[in-house]
């Protein structure tokens, strides 16, 4: 299993080496609108953290459907390969690859995280085996990155700055609300 968080170039040239993928778009794109194949989700959501609004239009930050259903479809799908001794290998991109799908990828590691990582632990955030937990979370989910391609969210997750990477705030909000521990 691997995944790869990138840009829609990297898309372009790579696309054909990945088994899933999940596009995010924004809302009045017209060029990627139809899925190459069956495990391509194509999400549309503007890339703003809130309501912004000019002369032409309204921007509205992701909800919570644009995170959750494109999370769950690839969480079952990750779920089924590892049923049927399947290869996953999985691209998540957006047009730069700096805000929507370096959070969109945070979220899906975490929610992966939590078929492996199920425990029962006291739950104190002073805790020190809760933040051991926590940060063994944290390093399987950048085990699953593709570290040639991913380098800049695998830095992010260690809290080392990378200006290549600031993933969406109102996408992380939602994990957030919806994810127990996420630490994004």
């Amino acid at each position: 299993m691997i995944i790869t968080q990138a840009d829609r170039i990297f898309y372009n040239k790579h696309k054909d080496l990945y088994t899933h993928i999940l596009s995010i778009v924004c809302p009045d794109e017209c060029v990627m609108t139809k899925p190459i194949h069956e495990n391509h989700i194509i999400v549309k959501m503007w890339d703003v953290d809130k309501p912004l609004t000019n002369k032409f239009r309204e921007y509205l930050p992701p909800n919570t459907l644009d995170v959750h259903n494109p999370t769950i479809q690839l969480r079952n799908a990750w779920l089924n390969s590892l049923e049927n001794k399947e290869d996953f290998r999985l691209l998540i991109h957006c047009d730069m690859g700096v805000s929507r799908s370096p959070a969109m990828t945070l979220g899906l590691l975490w929610v992966l995280s939590s078929h492996i990582f199920r425990t029962a632990l006291p739950i104190s955030e002073e805790n020190l085996i809760f933040r051991t937990y926590i940060e063994a979370r944290k390093q399987w989910c950048k085990s699953l990155l593709d570290w040639d391609n991913s380098v800049g969210l695998c830095r992010y997750i260690d809290g080392r700055y990378n200006p290549g990477v600031k993933p969406n705030q109102a996408i992380l909000k939602h994990f957030r609300l919806n994810y127990g521990y996420f630490p994004w």
